[in-house]
């Protein structure tokens, strides 16, 4: 990947990344260090309580009510950190802008190509899936890209062949 190192975190971003999983974390700075759009991550982008992540789920903005179906913000790895990341494109004078489909995509690209480098020099185990949800689809294809901020991570324990 190219790196331009045009934008950094901002320390809010900082605080709610670090609630996440190291993998995610490497994978978001990585893809930032290279991004030609400027992110962050947006309140509730990290890790989540049940309350917290019911509020979101009566607001229409996810399929997990926090209770009966937890969201993998909530789902903490062996640190104590979320298995999610919400990661959304800034845009100086607007914010946080969930419209920018776009930003979204070539976001969506970079994190995918981090996660697969930083695979590749070792630094996240080979049985982890980074899956995001702008690749979902829910069987309506009509719906790909309804959550195009998530990023999870997923572990696959590879079968040994016999």
């Amino acid at each position: 990947m190219k790196t331009r190192n045009k934008f950094k975190l901002g320390r809010t971003s900082n605080s709610r990344l670090n609630t996440t999983s190291e993998y995610l974390q490497l994978c978001v700075r990585r893809a930032l260090l290279c991004s030609p759009v400027d992110f962050g991550i947006p309140w509730r982008g990290g890790l989540r309580t049940e309350k917290q992540q019911n509020e979101i789920y009566r607001n229409g903005n996810s399929k997990c009510d926090g209770y009966t179906k937890k969201s993998n913000h909530q789902v903490k790895d062996a640190k104590g950190k979320s298995n999610a990341v919400d990661a959304v494109p800034y845009i100086v004078g607007i914010g946080f802008d969930y419209s920018a489909y776009a930003r979204f995509g070539i976001m969506g690209m970079l994190m995918l190509e981090a996660w697969q480098e930083l695979q590749d020099e070792g630094l996240i185990p080979k049985h982890l899936f980074l899956h995001w949800g702008g690749l979902w689809s829910h069987k309506d294809k009509s719906a790909i890209g309804w959550d195009s901020a998530h990023y999870e991570i997923k572990d696959y324990p590879q079968k040994e062949l016999l």
